[in-house]
């Protein structure tokens, strides 16, 4: 196993930067393919299979409540993940 938990925080970190890095673009006036946001979808997806994965094997009260903790985190991530997505295409519609 590994540390799941670290490796939860670094893939919802990492969307989070992919966001930054579209939204940074976005800014400059650079053509966008929305490579980084399909990435930062990815890590999120990603970080839910992790959690998935070893929530079976790890039910303590303890890491129920760490999952609950980190599930609740990744949902408002991923809330304003796709606030950016519908704010970034009508932008780039225009």
């Amino acid at each position: 196993m590994g540390n799941s938990s670290a490796e939860i925080q670094y893939l919802t970190d990492s969307g989070r930067l992919f966001v930054q890095a579209e939204r940074q673009s976005f800014d400059l006036g650079c053509p966008s393919y929305q490579e980084n946001l399909t990435s930062a979808v990815n890590c999120y997806e990603h970080a839910v299979k992790v959690w998935y994965r070893t929530s079976k094997i790890d039910l303590t009260p303890s890491s129920c409540h760490q999952s609950l903790v980190l599930l609740v985190r990744l949902r408002l991530k991923l809330v304003k993940l796709l606030l950016l997505l519908v704010a970034a295409r009508s932008l780039h519609q225009c």
